[in-house]
């Protein structure tokens, strides 16, 4: 049996966009793969590489959790501190390469990158409900009540901290 060599490296968020839009946004127009903080200095877009082919990913934001969950994350000014949260967001691995060790490759990669600019803050995002025991193994915790995202059906939030 061969192994197949996986790399983790930082793509362009254009490199996002159609797996995103296949995994996370099927019934949704293209440009709705397109997030707000996409090109924000401090986000981060990893890829994860199998035999050189793409096949998952997962962007990081430094944003802050809102209260009311159906209301999309608050963009901070430059002038302004980094808020002490960061948001995983477009986590998303090709139907080829599940269960391989993909999915905690890129959420170990997103969470080291937010610990080199935060080290006493949050991780959060938003989940479908039936990913919370996935992300669950990688410690992050369920609060809040269960909620609509846009057309993308029920959600949860969960969070963890960053190593510090």
């Amino acid at each position: 049996m061969t192994e197949l060599t996986t790399s983790i490296c930082r793509i362009e968020s254009a490199d996002t966009h159609i797996i995103r839009h296949r995994i996370l946004r099927p019934n949704q127009d293209l440009s709705d793969s397109i997030y707000p903080l996409d090109d924000a200095p401090q986000t981060l877009h990893a890829g994860c590489f199998m035999a050189g082919d793409l096949v998952g990913i997962a962007s990081v934001f430094n944003e802050l959790k809102i209260k009311d969950a159906s209301v999309q994350g608050t963009k901070i000014a430059s002038d302004q501190e980094p808020p002490p949260e960061w948001r995983l967001r477009g986590l998303a691995v090709v139907q080829t390469a599940r269960g391989m060790g993909v999915g905690r490759l890129l959420i170990n990669a997103v969470i080291d990158h937010a610990s080199l600019y935060q080290k006493d803050g949050t991780i959060w995002c938003k989940v479908r409900l039936d990913a919370i025991d996935y992300l669950h193994k990688y410690g992050f915790e369920a609060s809040g009540a269960v909620f609509e995202n846009e057309s993308l059906g029920p959600h949860r939030i969960m969070s963890r901290d960053l190593p510090g």
